[in-house]
């Protein structure tokens, strides 16, 4: 896997959990939709088993709710397979996250090792460059007319 910068890793770190952040939200809003819609649904079962009790209707109130029942549990059905794939994707997110923080803490151990071989670099050219002065002002150059190379 190629190595990504530092600044990279942390933006796929984020981008990778706004999109978790992202889909917890859409799958929050289709899940308040259909609960609204299951509500709305429950109260018109209550409108009507209130006909039931009122009235001399043709039709079983023990039938009606039997294919109410049944909708719903449909409905829940569909609702946990829904959840099911949301946490799926979750643990998916969540080893992908894991494996970026490896890689970045990777990367930052890498960079201290440059840093301390650039710091080291430094010193040995600090004092070859010492060493060269040094050299220059006791071994000066004979000084040569002009013209003269």
């Amino acid at each position: 896997m190629p190595d990504i910068p530092m600044g990279w890793a942390t933006l796929i770190a984020a981008a990778v959990t706004a999109a978790g952040g992202m889909a917890a939200i859409v799958i929050s809003i289709v899940l308040g939709a259909r609960t609204r819609r299951a509500v709305k649904n429950i109260a018109s079962d209550t409108r009507e088993v209130k006909e039931q009790v009122t009235n001399s209707h043709t039709t079983n109130l023990r039938d009606e709710s039997d294919h109410r029942h049944n909708e719903l549990i449909s409905e829940i059905t569909a609702v946990i397979s829904e959840i099911t794939a949301v946490r799926a994707t979750q643990d998916t997110h969540g080893e992908r996250l894991d494996e970026v923080q490896r890689t970045q803490r990777g990367m930052q151990r890498d960079i201290g090792r440059l840093a301390d071989a650039d710091q080291e670099q430094t010193r040995t050219d600090h004092r070859l460059s010492e060493r060269l002065t040094d050299i220059e002002k006791n071994n000066p150059r004979p000084h040569l007319p002009e013209g003269e190379s």
